[in-house]
């Protein structure tokens, strides 16, 4: 079905995960969200410009004095009142207060808190500008569009020889859908759960975390009765896990509902409740090998309680095995699993005897065949192998199993809460017994949505389908065989419990992605002229309807903009633009209504470089100016040109006559 949706919502949504305020989001395309982040930093630097314009202004005015003043202050002055960008006004400070040192007390002293109110601005900028980009990023979440639903399903109870041309087509999409999704999902707990991690994937980061995190036991007590564990079992435990941070449905916290995922395996000592191999074909082999009964076959009957088929038992052995059949495997490994539900005899395959039996769980058994022999003895319980055997002078020193069934136990159980109420552990069919969520749990109509929605992944990744579909491609220990051939490495010790968390994660990573796959599922094509969206159920519930608009996933096609973030940025920059803008012209405004404000108004007049050069020009009988108090002085000679030299000007014929000035060192300007 493809881990991947592929089309998310533009425009504004609340990403509740970080609140009402701080999850105010915009999403937008990538390329387009690439333009706003440049306009974002453009739009920062300009406004650290004007910002370090009213820090010049401010201090230029409360510096300004009537009283007589060094050089040093009035070249810090023109410094100020030049605005130029702070990097290049540190250089100066430094410039001007080491050309000063000799010349005025204190040069280095007073330079100080210049240099440092300039450092701090530039820090404070350069800080902002990295904020700037915060307000977006590289794999936003975004909210899932697509076809919402679940893929039309054919009636459980209906047998295979009754179905119609329809049920056959349902039947083709269910299978190829299926297995191409739990392929998916192997390969992501994979790459993205367990020991061998590869986060350089972009696997791990479609779903809103990359992984549902679990702990681990490794000395838990045996799920089951008696002596049926051989060895200490493996627990493993999500905990209280959120439909919004790791399933993705996007809701506030009143409407979210916690699940919790449990399971425990242990080797069981399948030989104990096995049979010889025999001849003896019992009641229902023929069931089991249907048009593969051969002369001189024997079997293995394994009876952990009576086989089921729709709840009725026809026969007295829990599986056979065909001596024949697994010599005839083409495969290194061959699993058979088989599941107990106890809310659900008509779906059991088993009625467990007392030591498998458990109302509070679901007890899937996982039997192992192995057609290999290995380089070094394994003494794992579920791969044993320590009988050394030489088969040819080419194979010899290798390692056959001593067993050819050896079986894992496991027991799966959930638990659903609202708050401080929570279910008791239980199986998969105890919490479809209440399909809109147990009373005593108190769900309001949304979550009710949540609950079955929830309930509904957990039904997809039980262990049983999950094998169902996968079999053998899910073992790691497949990854040691030897190309085609029968010879394996050796496995580590504790291979049994290194395969149960993969299952474990497996399992996990397929709650995540079902989110999707109800979503926005890809539109994959089964065969040709078949596609997968032409089998989907749409959801037609307000409540269901609004999950659908909700799914958070991934993406780096989309950018998602911190809205509050973005707002600030606008408005802070348009504040001190505008202030920048206004306040030297209302400062001035002020000064000229109040009676000794005049020298601080003159001085920033006065420092402004195109002042400067007029008094500059005045001393070398440049002239006459007008507007010499306003910021822009012109010569009020109509089209008077000059040089940079002096010169001398016959005001009444308009002829100018130039001198050359020459300085200490003989250059003529």
């Amino acid at each position: 079905m493809g881990l991947s949706a592929g089309t998310a919502y533009v425009g504004p949504w609340i990403n509740y995960s970080k609140g009402v305020v701080l999850g105010s989001t915009l999403t937008i395309p990538s390329k387009y969200g690439n333009i706003l982040v440049a306009i974002l930093a453009l739009l920062v630097t300009w406004t650290g410009t004007h910002f370090w314009g009213l820090i010049c202004f401010t201090l230029h005015h409360l510096r300004s004095s009537s009283l007589a003043k060094d050089g040093l202050h009035y070249q810090q002055q023109a410094l100020l009142r030049s605005q130029k960008p702070g990097t290049a006004i540190l250089y100066r400070l430094l410039e001007v207060g080491f050309a000063w040192r000799a010349n005025t007390r204190g040069a280095f002293r007073r330079t100080v808190p210049l240099f440092v109110i300039t450092f701090v601005n530039i820090s404070v900028f350069l800080a902002a500008g990295i904020f700037s980009s915060r307000v977006t990023s590289i794999n936003s979440e975004v909210l899932a569009r697509g076809k919402c639903g679940f893929l039309k399903g054919i009636t459980e109870d209906k047998p295979i020889q009754e179905w119609t041309a329809v049920d056959t087509a349902i039947g083709d999409v269910l299978n190829s859908a299926g297995y191409t999704s739990y392929r998916e999902e192997n390969a992501h707990a994979r790459a993205c759960y367990g020991n061998q991690l590869d986060r350089s994937t972009a696997l791990c980061d479609i779903f809103t975390v990359s992984l549902i995190p679990s702990t681990r036991d490794d000395n838990a007590p045996c799920p089951f009765a008696g002596n049926a564990c051989l060895a200490a079992a493996i627990s493993f435990d999500t905990g209280r896990i959120s439909s919004d941070t790791h399933f993705g449905i996007n809701s506030r916290f009143k409407n979210r509902v916690e699940m919790r995922k449990k399971m425990t395996c242990a080797p069981v000592a399948a030989a104990n409740y096995s049979s010889d191999w025999t001849t003896e074909q019992k009641e229902g082999v023929a069931l089991d090998y249907t048009g593969t009964i051969l002369p001189y076959d024997s079997y293995k009957y394994v009876n952990l309680g009576p086989s089921l088929s729709d709840g009725s038992v026809y026969g007295n052995y829990t599986v056979a095995f065909s001596n024949l059949t697994l010599a005839a495997q083409d495969r290194p490994y061959s699993l058979l699993s088989i599941t107990y539900w106890p809310q659900n005899l008509n779906k059991s395959m088993f009625q467990p005897i007392p030591e498998f039996s458990r109302n509070d769980a679901d007890v899937t058994i996982i039997f192992r065949n192995t057609k290999l022999i290995y380089t070094q003895p394994v003494t794992d319980p579920w791969f044993k192998a320590t009988k050394k055997q030489e088969l040819l002078p080419a194979l010899k020193d290798l390692y056959v199993p001593e067993e050819t069934i050896a079986a894992v136990g496991c027991i799966e159980q959930y638990q659903f809460c609202n708050g401080d109420k929570c279910t008791p552990l239980s199986g998969g069919y105890a919490l479809a017994l209440h399909p809109e969520g147990p009373s005593e749990l108190g769900l309001n109509p949304l979550q009710s949505a949540t609950y079955k929605l929830m309930v509904t992944y957990t039904d997809f990744m039980q262990l049983d389908t999950l094998l169902q579909y996968l079999k053998n491609e899910v073992l790691l220990a497949s990854q040691l065989v030897y190309g085609s051939s029968i010879v394996s490495s050796a496995v580590e010790p504790n291979q049994w419990q290194t395969e149960m968390e993969n299952l474990f994660n497996v399992t996990l990573v397929g709650l995540q992605s079902h989110g999707l796959y109800h979503a926005a599922p890809g539109n994959t094509q089964i065969k040709p002229g078949v596609n997968l969206h032409d089998f989907i159920t749409p959801e037609t519930t307000p409540e269901n309807l609004r999950l659908c608009e909700n799914q958070k996933f991934r993406s780096t096609d989309y950018s998602s903009f911190n809205l509050l973030g973005l707002c600030l940025i606008l408005s802070i920059s348009f504040v001190i633009i505008t202030l920048n803008m206004v306040l030297p012209m209302t400062v001035a405004w002020l000064l000229g209504l109040k009676s000794g404000g005049s020298a601080s108004k003159a001085a920033w007049i006065e420092d402004d470089v195109l002042q400067l050069q007029r008094m500059a020009l005045e001393l070398r009988g440049v002239g006459p100016w007008k507007a010499t108090g306003a910021s822009v002085p012109v010569i009020e000679i109509l089209g008077l040109e000059f040089q940079r030299g002096r010169y001398v000007a016959d005001r009444g014929s308009g002829s100018v006559q130039y001198e050359s000035v020459h300085t200490e060192d003989g250059r003529k300007y």
